[in-house]
């Protein structure tokens, strides 16, 4: 029985010594995906209806969107990195409706904040649903980005 196991051992070394020299295994070697610059990001991004991707989200997921719109609320951690945000997408004729939840990881911690009722035009990818609790204990589903780029309108 002994003698079998060794064997056995000797043959699967045998091959993967064969393996690791057959020029049919050589793995060729894979380029780097560059990354996309912001104006480059900025030009493949589309603008979404809020119904759109309210009703389908799963359709949409990992497409790169923009939006304008106004900031309702600002959440930020306590080192200031990461940012959620709660914005109106939809222009009627006195404000701002439709909610999208945003996510947003800082560049750099001394970037300008975002504040609660400034316009922004946003870049991001799209992200299914935001699930959460109301401060009423209502269950909430709202459309959610990963923003990328943002500039303060007004």
């Amino acid at each position: 029985m002994k003698k079998l196991l060794i064997g056995i051992v000797v043959v699967f070394f045998v091959f993967l010594v064969f393996l690791s020299q057959s020029p049919e295994r050589t793995v060729a070697a894979v380029p780097a995906v560059p990354l996309m610059s912001e104006s480059e990001y900025k030009t493949i991004a589309k603008s979404y209806s809020y119904k759109d991707i309210a009703r389908n989200p799963n359709d949409f997921i990992g497409n790169k969107a923009f939006f304008t719109g106004e900031v309702i609320q600002v959440g930020e951690s306590e080192s200031g990195k990461t940012v959620g945000l709660r914005v109106n997408v939809t222009k009627g004729n006195y404000f701002y409706s439709d909610t999208i939840y945003v996510n947003y990881i800082k560049k750099d911690i001394n970037e300008s904040r975002i504040l609660e009722h400034d316009i922004i035009k946003f870049y991001g990818d799209l992200a299914g649903i935001k699930k959460y609790t109301s401060i009423f204990g209502a269950e909430v589903s709202i459309p959610q980005v990963n923003m990328k780029y943002f500039e303060v309108i007004k």
